[in-house]
């Protein structure tokens, strides 16, 4: 029994974590940091283009991602319960990925319409501008 529970803690932490780093990355504003938009050659109108993008989606992803949060306490607290079924902890957990799944594909959405407004060589540099943050080197 405590095996299951520490494997459900483990799982529970995990998807805590993992939609922050991921969030972290999908809503900063690298259009603009400077750098960034140099090296990109991002023009002004292409900056307002993706600031009002950002804006369009920036509601739905704050209430999802409270929402999510949300779920998720109430998973651990049913996790925690020692008095807990087996049903309401698959439910919940069926309920948090559910809200995930939605999150994740607005947040997709949202960076596919801001990736049309960049050229192909402008989506080239503003990978490789993305893997070097990933690798810990400053861009």
């Amino acid at each position: 029994m405590r095996s299951v529970f520490g494997f459900f803690l483990i799982i529970i932490v995990i998807s805590c974590i993992a939609p922050k780093v991921y969030g972290k990355e999908l809503r900063g504003k690298w259009w603009k940091n400077p750098k960034v938009v140099e090296a990109l050659d991002l023009k002004q109108d292409q900056i307002e283009k993706i600031e009002r993008i950002f804006y369009q989606y920036r509601d739905q992803i704050v209430n999802l991602d409270g929402a999510l949060k949300q779920k998720e306490a109430e998973l651990r607290k049913e996790v925690r319960n020692p008095n807990s079924r087996r049903e309401d902890i698959l439910r919940l957990t069926d309920e948090v990925e559910k809200i995930r799944g939605q999150l994740r594909r607005v947040e997709v959405d949202m960076l596919l319409r801001i990736r049309d407004v960049l050229t192909p060589e402008q989506r080239i540099k503003l990978h490789s501008i993305k893997e070097k943050r990933r690798r810990g080197w400053s861009y």
